[in-house]
Protein backbone atom coordinates (compact mmCIF):
# COMPACT_ATOMS: atom_id res chain seq x y z
CA UNK A 1 0.00 0.00 0.00
CA UNK A 2 1.04 3.19 -0.86
CA UNK A 3 1.40 6.20 1.50
CA UNK A 4 0.45 9.46 1.32
CA UNK A 5 1.10 12.96 2.86
CA UNK A 6 -2.23 14.70 3.55
CA UNK A 7 -3.03 17.59 6.24
CA UNK A 8 -5.73 19.03 8.07
CA UNK A 9 -6.15 22.28 8.46
CA UNK A 10 -8.96 23.99 10.34
CA UNK A 11 -10.05 27.50 9.29
CA UNK A 12 -10.72 29.95 11.24
CA UNK A 13 -10.21 33.81 10.81
CA UNK A 14 -10.47 35.50 14.35
CA UNK A 15 -11.14 33.77 17.85
CA UNK A 16 -10.86 36.16 21.58
CA UNK A 17 -11.41 34.58 24.74
CA UNK A 18 -11.68 37.45 27.59
CA UNK A 19 -12.85 37.30 31.71
CA UNK A 20 -13.93 40.02 34.05
CA UNK A 21 -13.59 39.14 37.39
CA UNK A 22 -16.62 39.69 39.81
CA UNK A 23 -16.38 43.22 41.11
CA UNK A 24 -14.08 44.20 38.49
CA UNK A 25 -14.20 46.76 35.25
CA UNK A 26 -11.64 45.78 33.09
CA UNK A 27 -11.43 42.99 30.46
CA UNK A 28 -8.80 40.49 30.39
CA UNK A 29 -7.47 38.24 27.44
CA UNK A 30 -7.84 34.47 28.33
CA UNK A 31 -5.52 31.39 27.66
CA UNK A 32 -8.24 29.23 25.51
CA UNK A 33 -7.15 25.58 23.62
CA UNK A 34 -8.80 23.38 20.94
CA UNK A 35 -9.01 20.07 21.01
CA UNK A 36 -8.95 17.55 18.00
CA UNK A 37 -10.98 14.41 17.72
CA UNK A 38 -10.86 11.89 14.97
CA UNK A 39 -12.06 8.23 14.98
CA UNK A 40 -10.35 6.22 12.42
CA UNK A 41 -11.98 3.70 9.85
CA UNK A 42 -10.59 0.37 9.76
CA UNK A 43 -7.45 0.08 7.42
CA UNK A 44 -6.68 3.58 7.81
CA UNK A 45 -3.66 4.97 9.87
CA UNK A 46 -2.17 7.97 10.74
CA UNK A 47 1.63 8.14 10.25
CA UNK A 48 4.42 10.86 11.84
CA UNK A 49 1.29 13.69 13.21
CA UNK A 50 2.65 16.53 13.65
CA UNK A 51 0.79 19.70 15.33
CA UNK A 52 2.13 22.99 13.14
CA UNK A 53 1.26 26.45 14.60
CA UNK A 54 1.25 28.20 11.45
CA UNK A 55 -0.12 31.64 10.70
CA UNK A 56 -1.23 30.44 7.13
CA UNK A 57 -1.69 27.26 6.59
CA UNK A 58 1.86 27.01 5.23
CA UNK A 59 3.17 23.36 6.61
CA UNK A 60 6.26 24.29 4.71
CA UNK A 61 7.01 26.85 7.36
CA UNK A 62 10.04 25.33 9.16
CA UNK A 63 10.49 28.02 11.21
CA UNK A 64 7.22 27.61 12.42
CA UNK A 65 6.77 25.56 16.61
CA UNK A 66 5.17 22.28 16.33
CA UNK A 67 4.52 19.35 18.80
CA UNK A 68 4.71 15.93 17.66
CA UNK A 69 1.87 13.54 18.36
CA UNK A 70 2.94 10.47 17.03
CA UNK A 71 1.62 7.30 15.06
CA UNK A 72 -2.65 6.46 15.60
CA UNK A 73 -2.80 3.00 14.41
CA UNK A 74 -5.70 1.99 12.05
CA UNK A 75 -8.89 2.04 13.48
CA UNK A 76 -7.51 4.29 16.49
CA UNK A 77 -8.53 7.73 17.35
CA UNK A 78 -7.14 10.62 17.75
CA UNK A 79 -7.83 13.06 20.61
CA UNK A 80 -5.20 16.03 20.83
CA UNK A 81 -6.01 19.09 22.91
CA UNK A 82 -3.44 21.98 22.31
CA UNK A 83 -1.45 23.05 25.08
CA UNK A 84 -2.64 26.71 27.15
CA UNK A 85 0.95 28.21 26.00
CA UNK A 86 2.01 27.55 22.23
CA UNK A 87 5.30 25.88 22.12
CA UNK A 88 8.31 29.24 20.59
CA UNK A 89 9.12 29.95 17.67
Amino acid sequence: MRQKKGYLSPGMTNVAVYERLQGGSALTPNNFRYRYQMQLPPGIGLKNVVFHYTKNDDFTDTTAPTITIGNIPAGGSLDFTTPDTPPQE
